[in-house]
């Protein structure tokens, strides 16, 4: 995406909105993907830093390993009737799993149960923006040479498509790693396009009323009493 695009998705989104570029993308790719499959929801796995701050007892600031949380996400959009309303349902589900989903690992690994096995075809992982870690006199720079594959090409992958994104150059970009056994290449092209034109759409929209429940923290309200409240209130 172009540096423009970017800026609004990282910037504009969260000053007007308090909405966070993973809820964009995420939205983006849930009705991506519900347009081709027909089914207004998408188990996905979703991958955080795993550094989160859930005892204060526990200083790992200065720890050096991979912390990373993977886990399950079904999210749900059958009720939304516009993009916007999607991105409220994406945004409310998103919001609402506790401590960036490091418990279920937790869940996962000490309790053998096959019940919360994820059965998620599709991960994504949105890596943040590589640019802000090295500074405009930093001695370090990305090198902009290809580091080959860094696993076997006979390895058994995890998901059947694979959706990474990260920010460098100031530019939001994409990769899409899939089966070709159970994907062909047109699908996947016809999704990819699918995703960045409702992107694109979310984007043009960026001024719109995004605020959920989870945006305020001193009432006690559900989420349909919430919209009422905004339908009663006129904000001309």
């Amino acid at each position: 995406m172009v540096q423009e695009e970017t800026e609004t998705l990282l910037k504009r989104f969260p000053k007007t909105s308090n909405t966070q570029i993973n809820d964009i993308l995420l939205t983006a790719l849930v009705e991506a993907v519900s347009q081709w499959t027909e089914q207004r929801s998408l188990l996905i796995n979703l991958e955080s830093h795993g550094r989160e701050d859930i005892n204060d007892r526990i200083n790992i600031t200065r720890t050096v390993g991979w912390f990373t949380s993977l886990f399950p996400v079904f999210l749900n959009i059958e009720n939304s009737n516009t993009l916007v309303d999607s991105l409220k349902a994406v945004k409310e589900q998103l919001s609402s799993i506790p401590h960036q989903g490091i418990g279920y690992g937790v869940m996962r690994y000490f309790y053998e149960h096959s019940e919360i096995e994820s059965l998620a075809e599709i991960s994504f992982n949105y890596f943040g923006q590589f640019d802000a870690l090295l500074s405009d006199n930093s001695e370090f720079s990305l090198s902009p040479y290809d580091a080959g594959l860094n696993q076997d090409i006979k390895q058994t992958k995890p998901h059947s498509l694979e959706i990474n994104s990260l920010v460098i150059g100031e530019q939001l970009q994409f990769t899409w790693n899939y089966s070709c056994e159970l994907y062909k290449s047109s699908t996947i092209e016809a999704i990819t396009k699918k995703f960045l034109d409702i992107l694109q759409q979310l984007i043009n929209d960026c001024e719109s009323d995004h605020e959920t429940i989870s945006d305020l923290s001193l009432v006690d309200l559900d989420e349909d009493t919430f919209n009422q409240v905004l339908g009663m209130v006129d904000f001309g």
